[in-house]
């Protein structure tokens, strides 16, 4: 984390809470905040950089919602990371944030330090969630248990067995190398996954998982 420089922008109608972010990254660590708006007709009025690597982006905005925000951003940097920012811990609101490519939540009001706790567990395990969050996400995906059984049953032997160590959140490297198979492979095995569960995140596929260990 300390030999390579990360990317960021900023999506929050609050200019102090934009401010306190972009502060404490670029003293925290090898961060750079390249956009830092308060809607999304200001982000896209910005002479866009080639590359984010992670997005802090408010449910509220000044122009355009979060979640209108997290499909633009989706569509202008694919492998870009999106941290959702939220007081409303409503589970719909999550798995909606989730499919539209967040990978990890704040909810206000939070300590800069929980910051770096979103970044630091989003680049070692995929995605970042505490646990109340979690809770309310396995509540609802058990409500589409027999729709998760069907597609179940479109997953080939080795595309369970990467599932399994998934959902127990193991790592790419981890996997391949408790499967003895290389990382390009894994990888490959996890998009089919991607795709017979249509889904496009890997914390939205961790946490849909979980919510059926036990049938894996």
């Amino acid at each position: 984390m300390k030999d390579i420089t990360y990317f960021i922008g900023i999506l929050e109608d609050s200019a102090a809470l934009r401010d306190s972010i972009k502060d404490y990254l670029e003293i925290y660590g090898n961060f750079k905040v390249l956009i830092s708006a308060g809607g999304i007709e200001k982000y896209t009025n910005y002479f866009e950089p080639d590359n984010i690597d992670f997005f802090f982006v408010d449910e509220h905005l000044e122009k355009g919602s979060g979640i209108e925000a997290l499909i633009a951003i989706r569509n202008r940097y694919p492998s870009c990371k999106c941290v959702f920012m939220t007081g409303d811990s409503n589970p719909q609101l999550l798995v909606k944030a989730l499919e539209n490519g967040a990978c990890g939540f704040l909810y206000k009001p939070f300590s800069t330090s929980e910051i770096a706790k979103a970044i630091e567990g989003i680049i070692e395990n995929g995605s970042y969630m505490l646990p109340n969050t979690t809770t309310k996400l396995l509540i609802m995906l058990n409500k589409s248990k027999d729709e998760t059984e069907k597609k179940l049953g479109r997953l080939t032997k080795k595309e369970k067995e990467v599932a399994r160590f998934l959902a127990t959140g193991n790592s790419y490297k981890q996997i391949a190398a408790e499967m003895n198979i290389s990382y390009h492979a894994v990888n490959f095995h996890v998009k089919n996954i991607y795709t017979k569960f249509s889904i496009n995140s890997q914390a939205e596929l961790v946490y849909f998982l979980n919510s059926m260990k036990s049938e894996l």
